[in-house]
């Protein structure tokens, strides 16, 4: 008699107990907005749970077809990009949830919990207190790490992707970012990207974060904010020429990001006067740097 292991598995026995517990629940209706949706026979439940390694444990209707509607939409932009050798970076915030979540409800001790940053020039505060009131989580605890870096690993399966864009670099100590970085490199392999978002305008700073805590690429900001000075606050164009020559400090220049704006600042044609041209110029003056 052949056994398979992964019905003595108690993470099996446990799906089993569960849908054996839900398959009674026959409250509601099927959804009849939508005509696919309406093919669906409220009988049907199905069950499975895929670890980060691979094993698959299922209980009941799981090989059932369904649709799955908005959710395709995220396969099919990456299935598209993947097909025309294009790539994208998924956007993931490890150092806060939002205001409602469950997670701060469930997991309280996963929190530091010391209230919104009032001191930005503290890096105590930086790292352990909320950014504008967003729950902050504690990174240090093995609990909290374990569940990012698993969370994070989830999404690595998806088409056309080429790496994370990681938010709010300078939120959490550099220790966490050698850790994960070097972690996710071994499960996603070497062509898979990790650009962080580290806003601050100091040069030092960006090229030790890309030195010794594992990026690959960093949004450019010590540029971004030359280049609002200059063009449209009328800075002196040498601001400029001394921020490039900084590039010195970077192991590798041509990963950093150049950019105009991004989600954390303010669009800036408006402090240019309404007007776009001057960051044409800008980009017009920064093609083919190195």
């Amino acid at each position: 008699m052949t056994i398979n292991p992964l019905e003595l598995s108690p993470v099996q026995r446990y799906l089993e107990r569960l849908h054996t517990e839900l398959l009674s629940i026959t409250d509601g209706e099927v959804a009849n907005y939508i005509p696919e949706l309406t093919h669906a026979d409220p009988a049907w439940l199905g069950l499975a749970l895929v670890t980060v390694d691979g094993h698959v444990y299922q209980s009941g209707d799981s090989r059932q077809p369904f649709t799955i509607q908005s959710i395709s939409k995220a396969i099919t932009y990456g299935k598209a990009l993947e097909d025309r050798g294009m790539g994208m970076y998924l956007d993931v915030v490890l150092n806060h949830v939002g205001y409602e979540s469950k997670l701060f409800e469930d997991k309280p001790d996963w929190f530091h919990r010391k209230g919104t940053i009032t001191d930005w020039s503290s890096r105590e505060q930086l790292e352990t207190h909320d950014v504008h009131g967003l729950p902050d989580l504690d990174q240090s605890k093995p609990e909290v790490y374990d569940y990012l870096l698993a969370a994070s690993s989830s999404w690595l399966s998806l088409p056309g992707l080429t790496g994370f864009r990681l938010d709010a670099v300078k939120h959490i100590g550099a220790a966490f970012w050698s850790r994960y970085n070097r972690d996710l490199a071994k499960r996603a392999g070497p062509e898979f990207r990790l650009l962080g978002e580290l806003y601050d305008g100091n040069p030092e700073l960006l090229a030790t974060a890309m030195r010794e805590q594992g990026f690959h690429e960093l949004f450019d900001f010590p540029l971004h904010f030359a280049m609002v000075d200059v063009f449209c606050k009328g800075a002196s164009p040498e601001t400029l020429a001394a921020t490039l020559s900084l590039d010195r400090l970077y192991p590798d220049p041509s990963r950093l990001i150049t950019f105009a704006d991004n989600s954390v600042l303010d669009v800036d044609v408006p402090r240019a006067g309404g007007k776009p041209q001057p960051f044409k110029e800008a980009f017009d003056g920064l093609k083919g740097r190195a």
